[in-house]
């Protein structure tokens, strides 16, 4: 007797296995059902999933048509697929980050909504491989004077939940002074939340021990 194969919630390509499926046309091959990250779910054969033949409900080979009759000979661009990623989780209520967008209001503006060309005059080429499309402000949605190509490191100062602390007439997130002054941010942060000292002598305690 063959081993029981148990791939639930095992991702492949789009595909995460939810529960195993009834075999077809009396054969003895085994099929799962899967969800696909576009919302449809779909039987599959096993074998298929494992091997990475199939990788999900027939989706990629839609978008691949899609992008073989644009005009912009841009459809396999980092910049199109940030276009098209950023539609889908304002318009596409299956998409698993709808919730954190399109659900709480955030919207794309006309033109680019419609247009990928009009999204590229506006932003412009990405500045390298860790940028990624930014919301200056991220009560609202997608528009030119909103949004900006920004770094991990931008986009995380960027969080309205961030704390700043003001030294020496200066304003900072806690991350970016531990950056300027080069000491531990996980020391900084118990110091200040753990330990309750102030933010001043919290830095200050953190340099003297840079020093002995």
């Amino acid at each position: 007797m063959s081993k029981i194969v148990d791939l639930t919630l095992k991702r492949f390509g789009r595909l995460v296995a939810l529960r195993k499926g009834a075999k077809k046309e009396n054969r003895s091959t085994s099929y799962w059902e899967c969800a696909c990250d576009c919302g449809n779910v779909v039987s599959i054969r096993i074998d298929h999933l494992r091997s990475g033949k199939i990788q999900s409900c027939g989706c990629i080979l839609k978008e691949t048509l899609v992008d073989r009759n644009t005009t912009h000979g841009m459809a396999g661009s980092p910049e199109y697929k940030i276009w098209r990623y950023m539609l889908k989780r304002c318009y596409n209520k299956r998409c698993v980050e709808y919730k954190k967008y399109g659900a709480k209001g955030i919207t794309v503006c006309d033109e680019w909504k419609e247009s990928f060309e009009a999204f590229y005059r506006d932003m412009g080429p990405r500045p390298s491989s860790i940028h990624s499309i930014d919301r200056r402000d991220g009560t609202k949605g997608y528009y030119k004077d909103n949004c900006r190509w920004a770094t991990p490191t931008e986009q995380a100062n960027n969080i309205s939940t961030n704390v700043y602390y003001e030294y020496d007439g200066e304003r900072k997130t806690l991350a970016n002074w531990c950056r300027e002054f080069d000491v531990s941010y996980k020391g900084m942060h118990n110091l200040l939340r753990r330990d309750g000292m102030e933010f001043e002598d919290a830095l200050e305690h953190l340099l003297r021990k840079k020093t002995t």
